[in-house]
């Protein structure tokens, strides 16, 4: 079966429900939501928005009235109220801006490498195929069957480099998604390997995942 355009994978949200995404190549990224954070935050940015309107309709008559003196014992309080919000913003204003920017400093550099290391992957995945593909040409002695042994191996050798590269990104994922790769018969249902992947335990992709 030929490679597909078209990933689809699934991910486990800890804690929380399997969620999928998909994604094919070239495909255009500026209208799209699914596995943006858009899904996520768009509840607070709403509530943001409103909340901030209503705070500039209310502070601005405040101002004008501050202005020409006219403001009640109630309306003050009310202003002194946002002036002192607003002195406290500005001491927030550069720890917060610290706290975000080394936050995002870490972010970028564990994204960062693992790009490098899923590069990695595919580098060393792509020169071990090559070399499958040259040396691999002709069977080591004559044998009624060779030729097709011969290709047989070749086959399961690539399979095995795909089912460890998805074994990796499925890792990095924090997913156990065993039927995905049987779909891209990279496993095989109750074979050894399939067997042999569902009695392993630890941390990442061996870990049991939520029903």
């Amino acid at each position: 079966r030929g490679l597909e355009l078209a990933m689809v994978y699934t991910r486990i949200v800890q804690p929380g429900q399997r969620k999928k995404y998909a994604y094919s190549p070239g495909e255009s990224l500026l209208f799209r939501i699914s596995g943006t954070v858009i899904p996520t935050v768009w509840r607070m940015a709403l509530f943001t928005t409103v909340f901030t309107a209503v705070a500039c309709l209310t502070y601005d008559p405040l101002r004008r009235g501050e202005k020409v003196k006219s403001l009640e014992h109630g309306e003050k309080l009310l202003l002194n109220i946002f002036q002192d919000m607003e002195r406290v913003l500005q001491y927030f204003t550069g720890f917060i801006t610290f706290i975000l920017g080394f936050f995002n400093s870490i972010v970028f550099q564990r994204w960062w490498k693992m790009r490098e290391l899923a590069g990695n992957i595919t580098e060393s995945s792509l020169n071990t195929a090559m070399h499958i593909s040259v040396f691999m040409v002709s069977p080591p002695k004559p044998e009624k069957g060779g030729a097709l042994k011969l290709r047989s191996a070749r086959r399961n050798l690539i399979r095995l480099l795909a089912l460890g590269q998805a074994m990796a990104l499925q890792a990095c994922h924090r997913v156990r998604d065993h039927d995905w790769l049987i779909e891209r018969r990279l496993l095989e249902r109750g074979g050894k390997e399939h067997l042999a992947l569902q009695e392993l335990q630890g941390p990442g992709y061996n870990g049991r995942s939520e029903e």
